[in-house]
Formats: C-alpha cells, structure tokens, sequence
C-alpha cells in the first residue's frame, strides 16, 4: 500500500507529464505510442485519464493495446471486430494494410461519436465502419444501455450492474454482428476479434456465429470474461465457458500483455477469486477450432504452455 504522501507526488507528476505532453490537463485527444493520429476521449472520464492520459503522457500503451498489437502483427488479420470499441485504443492502434475490412461496435453514443472523429484521420479510414448500437444475438426492439458517466468502462446491457444513483439509460437499437457485416468481408479471411461488453458477451458471439465460425478462415479473439458480470445478465458462466470450448481452443495469458498462454479446458484452470468462491474477472484468448495454435500464435511471439 503506497502512502498518501507517494500517491500525491506521484499523481502531481503525471499531471505534469500530461501538461508537458498535451498543453493542457484536460485533453480531448491523446496519442498512442507509435502512431502518427489522434485518438479523441472525454477528458472528464476516469477511464480515458486513467489508461489514456496518462499512460500516454508516460509514453506508454494501454497493456490491452499493447496486447492487441502483438495479436495484429502477428495474426496479420483480413478482417477484425472490435465489440466494446471504447475510445478504440485498440481498433485505432495500428494500421492494417489495404485489403483489411476493420468493423467496430460500440454502444455508448457520445464515446461513439468520439470513435467517429477518430476513425476520419486514421490511415484505414477508408475500410473502417463503426456501429452505435447494442450487440446482442439477432436484431430487435430498442433496449435501455446503462451508462455511468465517471467511468466509461463499465457501461452495459446489464441493469442489474448499475443499481446506483447518477446512471444514465439511452434506449439504443439492437443489433447482431451476423446482420451487421457482410458476409464477403470475412470469407475465407483471418478474422481477429475483441469481445468486451460487460457480461453480454454471450449474446454477441450467438449473434456472430455465422460471421465468425462459417465464413471466416482462421478465427483468433480476445475476450473479457468475468463471471460476476455474467451472472448479473442470467447467463451461467459454466455453461457459456463450456460452450466455447464447443468452438474454440481456449487460452488464458500470464497477463494482459500476454508474456504466455495456457490452454484452459475447464473453469477450475483460472485464477480464482477466494472471497467470491469463483474465477477472477480474467481476459481469454480464443482460437478457432481446427487451425494450428502455432501458426495463429506463433511460439516466437507467446510462450504456449500446454
């Protein structure tokens, strides 16, 4: 435990770094590492000061973007979805070579708009499409979307998630990303996907089976899987966990940076949260069954552990 004394001089050196860096203690733009575009945020969400603003100002990389990197260069996708876009510090990290079909899904309208301006001056905007609305299994009515306006990062489906004062709900069109993309975008194509919505996670994918387990090639995906979030939108995390196994060759990374993977084959594999007798809020990498671990992950850039 830092003292408050450490956790002052330290937040008053990053906001002198972020001063430095962007001029102002309240950017609407950010950076990445290693690009020549901008990313714009909200400067009043926690979440874009604390894994944009400053990690940026510090010259480093979300540890998700720096995994997602690694996946792209790697994988060298055809195609890639990102559901649960954010501020896409993911999507909008690399370029992706001029034959990429590249898609993201986000459901917050305002961050939406924000990823719309950011998406302009990208050097693939040209193949890049952005939709605002909520993922789920097929297209249908609006639903409400819960948005917590400090913290951009837990906005969801999920009611049950938000049960505090200062919520925000927007009735948002529903979705699936099998009615959403088109089919001779992904066929035959190495398809890179992240999943991040906040215990739907389950909805999305039903609604990409056709995208992502018919027409695509080679399928590699990063997911958030957090058995909580899973539970509060009715879903069992056994099962669902069982059912990936179904398609997939289920991995679990050392760390958000993926230093190394294991193959998973049951729940009990993952890290356990002792005091809620359950796994830990985790990421896990998928592959599609039936393509060689190796040549999606190759062991040059993960340490495969089996």
């Amino acid at each position: 435990m830092k003292s408050p004394i450490k956790q002052k001089w330290r937040s008053l050196q990053d906001s002198l770094r972020v001063l430095l860096r962007y001029r102002t203690l309240h950017p609407g733009r950010v950076r990445l590492p290693g690009t020549d575009w901008p990313l714009f945020i909200d400067p009043d969400d926690r979440r874009a000061r604390d894994f944009l603003i400053r990690a940026t100002a510090r010259g480093h990389a979300p540890r998700a973007t720096v995994a997602w990197r690694r996946l792209v260069d790697r994988f060298r996708p055809g195609a890639v979805l990102d559901i649960g876009l954010n501020y896409g510090e993911c999507l909008f990290s690399r370029p992706y070579g001029p034959d990429a079909r590249l898609f993201g899904f986000e459901a917050n309208p305002d961050i939406h708009a924000l990823a719309e301006r950011s998406r302009a001056l990208h050097p693939d905007s040209a193949r890049i499409r952005l939709f605002n609305a909520l993922i789920s299994d097929r297209p249908g009515p609006a639903q409400p979307f819960y948005i917590d306006p400090a913290w951009s990062g837990t906005a969801s489906a999920v009611g049950k998630l938000h049960p505090g004062a200062g919520i925000r709900v927007v009735n948002l069109p529903v979705e699936s990303v099998d009615a959403l993309v088109p089919p001779a975008d992904v066929i035959g194509r190495r398809v890179l996907f992240k999943l991040d919505i906040e215990g739907y996670e389950p909805k999305a994918l039903a609604g990409a089976r056709r995208t992502l387990l018919e027409h695509a090639g080679a399928v590699v995906g990063f997911m958030e899987f957090d058995p909580g979030y899973l539970a509060a939108a009715d879903f069992d995390p056994v099962a669902f966990f069982r059912s990936l196994l179904g398609d997939y060759v289920v991995l679990h990374p050392r760390d958000r940076e993926l230093h190394a993977l294991r193959v998973v084959t049951s729940l009990d594999q993952l890290p356990v949260d002792a005091a809620a007798n359950r796994p830990k809020h985790t990421d896990l990498l998928l592959v599609k069954k039936g393509h060689d671990l190796r040549s999606c992950l190759p062991p040059e850039a993960f340490a495969i552990e089996d």
